[in-house]
């Protein structure tokens, strides 16, 4: 990048925003991969070598996977020598849709190298990298001290029409009865029921120690208090099937709406069309389409983005994995009710102004990468209310004026926002001390 900035005179600053704006125009690595024998498994070569920025210390490891035959490059990942990078890696080699494999293509000895089960029940050309996956889908449900409402949720789970499903429930610290709820289930379950019990530590930690745990292809996220409808799998996997393979890489799931449980108002409102394919930024800051949705999101992607989790704080903006995922995958959206909630006085909607109260520094990282990352998608005057509520959550989580400008890309945005900011934040921080006291 420097060597282009000295060719052609440009700063860092614009030469990153150019490029971030032609991301999305640029293929897909698989695209641009040659074809190989069908009936030849490709020697894939693994390697990592290591590169910093500015300091020695700020090393970052980078691992790359190549085809011997071909020698081009077909996967790649950084981050560090540990196994969660080597699985990032694993989980974007390309070998399903680049080879075109099909369960007959390949003798049964060969087929269980990919990780293709001999007992599979589905067409592999519709599920992308198939591989570990022992279900289609794996519904999780992550409750705190909610026995009374659980059992709703895991009747709802035994309704439903399509039964290739298994159930995790993350138990995050409960005092109630959940456990002994949980242990009945265990018994009469007319499906697979596994269950773990972690130290209270919010809803995020529950679900990348979840993401962790599920054998599904496809991950549905059921709060407590909700249910899902009868034919809520069966919509997810209709929808699915119904995108061309060839851009299935390209999709990271399906999503549905959600109406309320007794009003029957639904979420946001219905799409404006039957069928929309686009993203979390795209649908919410340019097609305005807001509210919660529920959608069946692929695990092995869910896995490359969990939830970033800081150190004090148990709240995380929901939003932030779903706008990282949006510069490389795409949903499609339907316009069917899939789930159905309830708002109830201790809910996560009921206290939403405390989850930002209590976590501001999780939720100042949410508006700071819209700002610095996906500014792409904003206009102008949803750009300065992010940097308002950046300033804001900074100032709620004791964040200095001088670290802030530090951390973000437009200081002029962020000093045009910084008056209002600064109020809403010494504001939040009064309220919070205040009911922390009673």
């Amino acid at each position: 990048m420097r060597g282009i900035e000295r060719t052609f005179g440009v700063s860092r600053r614009t030469l990153s925003a150019w490029l971030k704006e032609q991301e999305n125009d640029l293929p897909s690595l698989e695209e641009t991969l040659q074809p190989v024998e069908c009936k030849k498994i490709p020697v894939l070569e693994v390697d990592e070598l290591w590169s910093f920025v500015f300091r020695r210390k700020d090393k970052v490891w980078v691992w790359i996977a190549m085809n011997r035959e071909t020698q081009e490059i077909v996967a790649s990942a950084c981050g560090d020598r540990t196994e969660n990078t080597c699985r990032i890696l694993w989980d974007r080699l390309p070998i399903v849709g680049w080879i075109s494999l099909q369960k007959s293509s390949l003798p049964e000895d060969e087929r269980s190298l990919l990780g293709f089960s001999c007992n599979m029940h589905y067409d592999l050309s519709l599920y992308p990298k198939w591989r570990e996956s022992q279900t289609l889908f794996s519904i999780f449900i992550p409750t705190y001290n909610r026995a009374r409402l659980l059992n709703r949720a895991l009747e709802s789970c035994s309704r439903q029409t399509f039964r290739d499903f298994e159930v995790m429930v993350v138990d995050d610290g409960s005092t109630d009865d959940t456990v002994s709820v949980l242990k009945k289930w265990v018994n009469k379950a007319g499906f697979r029921l596994r269950w773990l019990k972690q130290e209270n530590g919010g809803k995020p930690r529950a679900y990348n120690v979840a993401l962790e745990q599920v054998r599904g292809y496809f991950l549905v996220v059921l709060d407590s208090d909700d249910c899902l409808v009868e034919n809520a799998l069966s919509c997810f996997k209709h929808h699915w099937e119904e995108i061309p393979n060839d851009r299935k890489p390209f999709f990271s799931g399906v999503e549905g709406l959600m109406r309320d449980l007794h009003g029957g108002t639904i979420s946001g409102g219905p799409l404006s069309k039957p069928i929309i394919d686009s993203n979390y930024l795209e649908m919410e800051y340019r097609y305005k389409h807001s509210g919660d949705r529920r959608h069946a999101i692929r695990v092995a992607i869910a896995r490359a983005y969990p939830f970033p989790v800081i150190n004090g704080e148990k709240e995380m903006c929901e939003s932030i994995i779903f706008a990282r995922m949006a510069h490389r995958y795409r949903f499609r959206y339907f316009n069917e009710v899939v789930q159905e909630y309830e708002q109830l006085p201790d809910g996560l909607t009921a206290r939403s102004a405390w989850r930002r109260w209590s976590s501001p520094l999780s939720f100042r990282l949410a508006f700071m990468e819209l700002i610095n990352v996906h500014h792409i998608y904003l206009n102008p005057l949803q750009l300065y209310r992010c940097a308002l509520m950046y300033v804001r959550y900074s100032i709620s989580g004791r964040v200095g004026i001088e670290h802030q400008l530090r951390d973000i890309d437009r200081p002029f945005l962020w000093a045009s926002a910084l008056p209002a900011g600064l109020f809403k934040g010494w504001k939040d921080r009064i309220r919070r001390d205040f009911f922390r006291k009673r």
